[in-house]
């Protein structure tokens, strides 16, 4: 039997609806509440060290994106104290502070959910429900912390949560060393990896699947040690036809997947060779290219449907 397997990214819930951008997080109460901690409770003297102190920096520069995770990356890099000098009180500083920032994010992330009113027109609400209706194998893994069937209201489907979930107040969150990278061992408690509890089969059923879809995930480089094997191995023949579809929201998100799977190493030539059928499909297309992506969009859903089985 075809075995579909989808991979959601942040993407994904911000298709659905819900305001699950870290952009999004800023504007809410509960990292208000945060920030007016760290700016009652640091003097000038050890806003060089706080972790809270740096994300509120970066949060109020408007030229860039703000991500959590980068910036966590970016305080470990840029922190002014060497590691051989570094004290636990430092280390136990930052400890503190992170996790007021990851109480933050579940507070906001739970508060949204509820709040969040269901649109069964978004594309994201289509899939999932297109999904449950299926006669095939189905295995979902999500990135987020969300559980989107629940969301959607509809039967729960077997799903692996990479990251960990609200219902659980289980949140995976920080950043990966990166190739050739060391990180200060006082602050590998900030490593993502070192926070999992949980395995997962993601690799073995990617290479099972007859249909892989990723929706709203950037591949980012702290994730993409979950699909590089996946990737790699796809470059070259495989021993049966795949369906590979990158759901993203338009061509700009499209180019930042690609530049995200080059710089990776993955050559993107390599995806359109040999019986891989790879699509790029855009959730909010520019007038011009509307059918064109709602072609494929129906077409992915139909093979889900099994529409075109005889």
């Amino acid at each position: 039997m075809a075995k579909t397997i989808m991979i959601m990214g942040n993407g994904f819930d911000v298709d659905l609806g819900l305001k699950s951008r870290y952009t999004d997080f800023l504007e809410g109460e509960e990292w208000k509440r945060v920030c007016s901690i760290v700016e009652e409770k640091f003097s000038q003297k050890f806003q060089k060290i706080s972790l809270l102190m740096h994300m509120l920096k970066a949060s109020k520069d408007t030229s860039r994106w703000f991500d959590v995770e980068n910036e966590i990356h970016k305080f470990i890099k840029t922190y002014p104290i060497r590691e051989n000098e570094m004290s636990g009180s430092f280390a136990g500083l930052t400890k503190e502070e992170f996790i007021m920032l990851k109480r933050a994010i579940y507070d906001y992330l739970a508060r949204i959910s509820k709040e969040y009113i269901l649109d069964k027109s978004k594309w994201a609400y289509v899939i999932l429900q297109t999904l449950c209706d299926c006669k095939n194998n189905v295995n979902l893994f999500t990135f987020n912390y969300t559980n989107c069937c629940s969301l959607c209201k509809l039967p729960q489907l077997n799903c692996t949560y990479i990251h960990g979930n609200l219902e659980d107040d289980d949140i995976v969150l920080g950043c990966e060393e990166l190739q050739y990278e060391h990180l200060p061992r006082p602050f590998s408690f900030l490593i993502k990896s070192n926070m999992i509890t949980r395995s997962n089969n993601i690799i073995e059923e990617l290479f099972d699947a007859s249909e892989v879809i990723f929706y709203g995930h950037s591949f980012n480089a702290f994730d993409f040690s979950y699909f590089e094997e996946f990737f790699s191995r796809i470059t070259y023949p495989i021993d049966h036809s795949l369906y590979l579809t990158i759901v993203t929201r338009d061509q700009e998100s499209e180019l930042n997947v690609r530049n995200n799977l080059r710089e990776q190493g993955i050559s993107i030539q390599n995806l359109f060779k040999s019986n891989i059928i790879t699509t790029f499909i855009h959730t909010e297309p520019n007038d011009r290219d509307k059918t064109k992506h709602l072609i494929k969009w129906n077409n992915l859903l139909n093979r889900i449907r099994g529409d075109n089985e005889n």
